[in-house]
């Protein structure tokens, strides 16, 4: 018995530690874009959804430039969490065709990407000089169903909580695209797999050319609500 409630004793003295020094990784704890990426980030970005006002001060906490759009849409495609980011010193990719606003919370995702995944993948296949400078898209908000049917569930776009990732343009004036690159030189197939799998870890939903042909040109990430302990789905 005393074995076991020393045993129980350091657990709880390594979870209590840890709980400090990583606050992300545990579900009961609020997302803050001041963290590293953690184990439940994805659900818990997923969750600001609903609170759009904490969004928009994470989004004011570590700097982030943005315009808040006007409520747009109705019903299953009712936005009114939208921002425009602005380029900053807080977020320096610029996303091309200017003006898309996707909802909040996958703003912060992107906040998250560009800093803990994008930029470094740059700099580890292309240079430690380099970076992106710019993301090419393909949209985000579009009221519609997935897969465009007419009976199917409704599609992330539909609430601007997803975003369609078609392309990057490096600071050396390369540009790397899903499409022409995944499966072609060796730095750019291998920088595309590292950013996709750094948006597991941060979207709920990250499908790549590996998932079917209709993401052959793509990279969709989004922030479908699963639940707290369910896990991503990454392709």
């Amino acid at each position: 018995m005393a074995v076991l409630l020393l045993m129980l004793l350091l657990a709880a003295i390594f979870l209590r530690e840890r709980f400090k020094q990583y606050p992300q990784d545990f579900p009961w704890t609020d997302f803050s874009l001041a963290d590293q990426v953690g184990l439940f980030t994805p659900a818990k970005l997923a969750k600001l959804g609903a609170a759009k006002e904490l969004c928009f001060a994470e989004l004011d906490g570590v700097g982030i430039s943005y315009t808040p759009m006007e409520t747009k849409g109705e019903g299953p495609c009712l936005v009114s969490d939208a921002v425009r980011p602005d380029v900053s010193e807080a977020l320096a990719i610029r996303y091309t065709p200017d003006g898309v606003a996707p909802s909040c919370p996958m703003v912060s995702g992107l906040v998250l990407w560009e800093e803990h995944v994008v930029q470094q993948a740059a700099a580890k296949h292309f240079g430690a000089d380099v970076y992106v400078i710019a993301i090419t898209h393909i949209g985000s908000y579009n009221c519609r169903r997935i897969n465009g049917a007419n009976s199917d569930k409704w599609s992330q776009h539909s609430t601007a909580d997803a975003l369609d990732i078609a392309g990057f343009t490096l600071s050396n004036g390369v540009a790397v695209s899903v499409l022409e690159d995944w499966d072609g030189e060796a730095d750019k197939a291998a920088f595309l797999r590292d950013v996709r799998d750094g948006a597991c870890d941060i979207f709920t939903t990250t499908l790549s050319p590996d998932y079917n042909a209709a993401h052959a040109n793509h990279f969709h990430l989004d922030l479908a609500d699963r639940g707290m302990f369910m896990p991503s789905l990454c392709r």
